[in-house]
């Protein structure tokens, strides 16, 4: 019987409750304020983002795209390292990351690359190289190549060129 005896308490405090959540309801002004976000994204769209769109740099008008890099530099540079695994792509941003790639028992490398315009443009794009080599057992920083710097950034501006000239000819 002793729940029999509690119950009315808690009925009256779970109808205090309910009485003290009553000033958390939004004013009007409030609703006004937000009814003019409404539907609207953080982007500043009116629709989501399709990721597969986005990285084809495709959209419904010309500034629908919420990347500021260049869809033809962004593929080809996806291509042209796809023989190393991609550990972070960010087409908003336009940063690439590879994981180490260890071409043998005692050195590997990694690539970072940056496309920092929507222009088809040498300027446009910026390639890291880090290398390492296992000493006594350690990884350790070597010098990287220009060379291959300069390799891996024609390569990826050969490609961008590629694939501009095939979309044109559609």
């Amino acid at each position: 019987m002793p729940f029999v005896r509690r119950t009315p308490m808690i009925w009256l405090l779970g109808l205090l409750l309910l009485t003290a959540c009553n000033g958390l309801a939004p004013s009007e002004e409030q609703k006004t304020n937000e009814s003019q976000y409404e539907g609207t994204s953080i982007f500043g769209g009116k629709r989501g983002i399709n990721i597969s769109k986005m990285i084809r740099g495709e959209g419904a008008g010309a500034g629908d795209r919420l990347s500021a890099v260049n869809k033809y530099l962004w593929r080809a540079s996806l291509q042209t390292l796809s023989f190393l695994p991609i550990r972070y792509a960010d087409p908003a941003s336009g940063f690439i990351q590879t994981e180490w790639y260890q071409s043998s028992s005692y050195e590997r490398l990694r690539v970072d690359v940056f496309i920092l315009s929507t222009q088809l443009e040498t300027e446009a794009l910026e390639v890291a190289i880090h290398n390492q080599a296992q000493q006594n057992g350690a990884w350790v920083s070597t010098q990287t190549d220009d060379a291959t710097k300069r390799a891996i950034e024609n390569a990826i501006l050969l490609r961008a060129r590629q694939l501009r000239v095939a979309d044109l000819g559609r």
